[in-house]
């Protein structure tokens, strides 16, 4: 969110199928609100629903410096699946990803 992102819902979402793709969207019950380690809970404004645009694996770690494209298969939808690496860039490269997806010369 430093970054410019906007806030869905902290620790979980509810997803469904549109024909957009695969929507996410806070579940009914769950405070307009995130955690921030060492400082507390957070008022923030939630979005949604938004269409999922991409998913880390944050227990799957990686060292490759060009990982494989992979997707993660929601129904008929395929979105864009990073596994997790210890990098301090991590939240920007994602960001950018997000804003300007791969580069052609990188598809497959």
């Amino acid at each position: 969110m430093a970054f410019g992102a906007q806030l869905v819902a902290d620790d979980r979402c509810d997803l469904s199928e549109s024909l957009q793709g695969v929507l996410a969207s806070k579940p009914d019950g769950l405070p307009e609100a995130i955690e921030a380690r060492g400082v507390g809970v957070l008022t923030s404004p939630c979005v949604g629903p938004t269409i999922l645009a991409a998913v880390v694996d944050l227990e799957t770690m990686t060292q490759d410096r060009m990982p494989d494209q992979r997707h993660a298969n929601f129904g008929a939808h395929q979105v864009p699946l990073f596994d997790n690496f210890d990098a301090p860039h991590l939240p920007a490269a994602l960001f950018h990803f997000l804003k300007y997806g791969f580069h052609g010369s990188m598809d497959v």
